[in-house]
């Protein structure tokens, strides 16, 4: 599984990334960024994130408005916001984004395994039509219609 966590606070990625890799060993590759642009240059990239774990609050503005972006492209993408602030606004703009999850900081590493596996679970039970495979840049994402 590939995850893609954006936050602004360098401090709070490092951790993340090691309590994940701490629990989910090589099966998840965390790539990390600080910013909007960052995030959108990576989804770019990469073409197959499983999972982004992101802020509500990041410096360019509002995490909530970037998802909605985001998913215009990538309606797929399943989406988990963090943030240590939960007001009405919040709550409002969630039920126009419908998240996959939100979780408070500091954030329950139980409960955040939880919504992982369920994520990595519900890609299981869909029909797979891609496998992962190991190379010397991380885990690719290798779709079997492009198997000649």
């Amino acid at each position: 599984m590939k995850l893609v966590l954006c936050d602004d606070e360098p401090q709070f990625l490092n951790y993340i990334e090691k309590v994940l890799r701490d629990h989910f060993d090589s099966n998840i590759e965390v790539i990390s960024c600080t910013s909007y642009i960052a995030l959108q240059i990576i989804l770019e990239q990469e073409h197959s994130c499983d999972l982004l774990l992101m802020d509500i609050r990041l410096p360019e503005g509002n995490g909530i408005d970037f998802a909605r972006e985001i998913l215009e492209e990538y309606p797929a993408l399943p989406v988990i916001f963090i943030s240590g602030y939960a007001d009405e606004y919040y709550q409002q703009a969630f039920l126009n984004i419908r998240p996959y999850g939100f979780l408070r900081k500091p954030v329950n590493q139980q409960l955040l395994f939880q919504l992982i596996q369920k994520v990595q679970e519900e890609q299981r039970n869909k029909t797979l039509n891609y496998d992962y495979f190991k190379t010397s840049n991380g885990l690719e994402k290798i779709m079997f219609d492009d198997i000649y």
